[in-house]
């Protein structure tokens, strides 16, 4: 499952995903909304994580191609 479609089913805005995955730093909105419409790709350490936070309903391969 994409990030963006997780967001999406929970009902979840960026902020609230951004607290729910624990992303820190200057914005970590605009952090989370960059993955999400895949302009970035998280760094391994944060794929993990996501993982973790979603039950693994999103895996790294969803990240990628």
């Amino acid at each position: 499952m994409k990030l963006i479609d997780f967001k999406n089913e929970n009902k979840l805005g960026y902020n609230e995903l951004a607290k729910m995955l624990g992303i820190k730093g200057a914005n970590p909105a605009a952090t989370v909304r960059k993955w999400c419409i895949g302009e970035r790709i998280p760094r391994s350490n944060n794929i993990k994580n996501i993982q973790n936070k979603t039950k693994n309903k999103v895996k790294a391969q969803d990240f990628y191609g």
